[in-house]
């Protein structure tokens, strides 16, 4: 059984478990490629007479907004958890740093969901 549970990188267990990891990943990239391609397709249904440049555009537009929007609510919602999670007793100057990251993240993501807002 300590093949299976050994420290190194050359174990049957860390081999499984990169494995995994790796078909999970794949996985995830081919849906999100098969979502990405059909709402694609959904939208240029509705948007038949722009040339496909200026389509791709504003698609492109749209899709980032999308991705920026939940990443925003994703950091925001982070810096309750942390504090929850992590924190124990009195703020560190660690603490402060984490959560200074994820609230400039959250603007960053709202501003470019803001910014890149199109409707198609």
């Amino acid at each position: 059984y300590s093949a299976f549970f050994d420290d190194g990188i050359g174990g049957i267990g860390m081999c499984l478990f990169l494995l995994l990891w790796s078909l999970i990943w794949f996985y995830i990239g081919y849906d999100s490629r098969r979502k990405f391609v059909s709402e694609k397709q959904f939208y240029k249904e509705y948007a038949p007479l722009l040339d496909k440049k200026e389509f791709d555009k504003l698609f492109i537009s749209h899709y980032v907004s999308r991705v920026s929007r939940v990443l925003a609510i994703l950091s925001i919602t982070a810096i309750p958890w942390y504090i929850i999670g992590y924190v124990r007793g009195a703020f560190e100057t660690k603490d402060w740093a984490i959560l200074a990251v994820l609230a400039l993240l959250s603007v960053v993501f709202f501003g470019v969901y803001k910014i890149k807002n199109v409707s198609v």
